[in-house]
């Protein structure tokens, strides 16, 4: 059984730090081919802290990626060319007293990506029914479930990060389902499951053999890695600026759990 962490005292929620929650998970080394990065990040991981499911049957955090629906021809196309790593990604939540799952889906209105990966647009509805998830296809690959204690959606911290990522515009390659959805789950298990996205790709995904020479130029181009595309740190620190800058941990005090 997962532990859930409540706000009355007996389980009190650990203090969110910079160095445990905001802090990227490795980096590539200079010139490691992305297969290489996912073969030395399984290496470093505590596998005990990840269940590969088949299904979402019982209560946990759960890591689901499906292949991106774009409109051929797109630039989008060419995040298909490296494997699992640019799949779409989708957080589910089950928790203990609730047998209804929600999923938390960060993209534009009614689509996975944007046609144009260089345009900001505005983010539709990040909270989900997962049956509703279903028509854009998945299920060819198995979920990650986390093995962590996490906190309840309707947790204050938890409430105010999904406002915070909500507020925010999506863009394709800066502010996407990935980095978000490593932002997400990193609230949800107060940072102890960090970049999960790419965890998921080691343990349940794949990546091409071979680093495809023409996404390798569009990133030069755009002047990011592929790795930047794909991580949530920047956004869990943006997340704690703001949480000092609105008084955040006030709130959380109110009910009695540790900001």
């Amino acid at each position: 059984m997962i532990k859930t962490w409540d706000s009355n005292g007996d389980s009190p929620v650990p203090a969110l730090t910079k160095v445990d929650f905001a802090a990227p998970v490795p980096r590539p080394l200079p010139g490691e081919q992305m297969c290489e990065y996912l073969e030395r990040l399984r290496t470093t991981l505590d596998t005990s802290t990840f269940q590969v499911k088949q299904a979402i049957d019982e209560p946990g955090v759960y890591i689901g990626k499906r292949k991106i629906l774009c409109p051929a021809g797109s630039q989008a196309a060419l995040l298909t060319l490296a494997g699992t790593v640019f799949y779409h990604v989708v957080v589910y939540v089950k928790e203990a007293d609730n047998a209804k799952v929600i999923a938390l889906d960060f993209g534009p209105v009614g689509a996975d990506i944007t046609a144009n990966l260089a345009e900001a647009v505005p983010a539709g509805p990040i909270l989900q029914d997962p049956a509703d998830l279903t028509a854009r296809g998945g299920g060819e690959l198995p979920l990650l479930r986390a093995c962590a204690p996490q906190l309840p959606l309707n947790h204050p911290r938890v409430q105010e990060a999904l406002e915070f990522a909500q507020g925010r515009a999506y863009h394709a390659l800066a502010n996407n389902c990935i980095s978000t959805s490593d932002f997400l789950v990193r609230v949800l298990t107060n940072g102890v499951v960090r970049g999960a996205p790419l965890v998921f790709d080691a343990l349940c995904g794949h990546a091409a053999a071979q680093d495809s020479p023409l996404l390798l130029m569009f990133m030069l181009m755009t002047q990011l890695s592929w790795f930047d595309v794909c991580d949530g740190s920047r956004l869990a620190a943006a997340f704690l600026q703001h949480r000092v800058a609105q008084g955040g941990a006030a709130d959380e005090q109110k009910t009695g759990a540790k900001p």
